[in-house]
């Protein structure tokens, strides 16, 4: 029963709106996806604000993405000091993510990390996590390039004659 729903799915595919769908909504929404996803990650990498030893982060409040080194394997000793000098240490990944962190205090606090990182706030926070996740950005791509090739064989094969 699900062999017969994949294969009728796929004949559907083959049909001259079924491809028309692939090449003008398709591939042109998982491009987008793509390069959002990738701009996304990237922004998030160099575009946050650094973090280090020699330049702390004021924490307002909120939620913070902490992205790490770009040395795979090696990670940074952040300590965030908040309220009346109390203090946390966190331990933020390298290339592989971040740390994704909330609030657990009032007021604003500062955060010096050992190595530089870049820190993100706002909206950017809460995606950057599925930005930076290599299996989403593997499947996008892996869409865009099977709607590029299924959309690009309408031209040549439908409306043609098998003999």
């Amino acid at each position: 029963m699900l062999f017969n729903r994949i294969t009728r799915w796929g004949g559907a595919l083959q049909t001259r709106r079924g491809q028309r769908i692939l090449r003008r909504i398709v591939f042109p929404v998982s491009i987008a996806a793509l390069v959002s996803a990738l701009g996304l990650a990237g922004f998030a990498r160099l575009g946050g604000s650094p973090a280090s030893a020699e330049r702390p982060f004021t924490w307002d409040g909120g939620t913070v993405f902490v992205a790490g080194s770009v040395t795979p394997d090696v990670y940074t000793t952040c300590t965030i000091t908040y309220g009346d000098g109390d203090r946390r240490d966190v331990e933020v990944p390298g290339q592989t993510g971040g740390l994704r962190l909330t609030t657990w205090f009032d007021g604003a606090g500062s955060m010096v990390c050992g190595r530089s990182v870049s820190v993100t706030t706002g909206w950017q926070s809460i995606l950057y996590p599925l930005a930076e996740n290599r299996t989403v950005t593997v499947l996008l791509a892996v869409v865009a390039g099977a709607s590029w090739w299924l959309g690009r064989g309408a031209k040549a094969s439908v409306g043609r004659k098998r003999t």
